[in-house]
């Protein structure tokens, strides 16, 4: 039988990895992200994220950051305990508000074609995230 409080150390160290990647490419790359077309014969960059969105990269990244001090924590411990999966599920919740704030907030897209994608992306992901807190919770209370 699988202990549920051992933590899995490659899925652990491949999320602090892919965190860091993002925490990277939105802070120092999150305006050069988009297409290139080439318009009077030269090529011009067509950023895909609006100011809404780039408004909320200092917020995603303390949360990131918080998730990697938390996944790091979990590295050195091997398992889970009461006390991280209560700062996983903080996490969370934090996570789940900033998604609603930016859904709210709107301006997410550099173009407006792209402003509901933006939209569709964002809250499948709100959605996703509100299921893994339930299954959090769950966790909690089974204990």
């Amino acid at each position: 039988m699988e202990d549920p409080d051992r933590i899995s150390t490659g899925k652990t160290i491949a999320d602090i990895a892919f965190t860091l990647a993002a925490i990277v490419i939105f802070n120092g790359f999150g305006d050069r992200i988009g297409y290139f077309n080439q318009v009077d014969g030269r090529w011009t960059i067509f950023p895909i994220f609006g100011p809404g969105f780039m408004a909320f990269v200092p917020w995603l990244t303390a949360l990131w950051v918080a998730e990697i001090l938390l996944k790091t924590y979990l590295l050195t411990q091997g398992r889970w305990h009461t006390i991280t999966r209560l700062v996983e599920l903080l996490l969370s919740v934090v996570g789940i508000m900033l998604l609603a704030f930016m859904l709210a907030a709107g301006n997410l897209a550099a173009q407006a074609n792209l402003e509901p994608l933006f939209r569709l992306v964002i809250g499948i992901v709100l959605a996703v995230a509100t299921v893994d807190a339930i299954v959090q919770v769950y966790r909690l209370v089974k204990r």
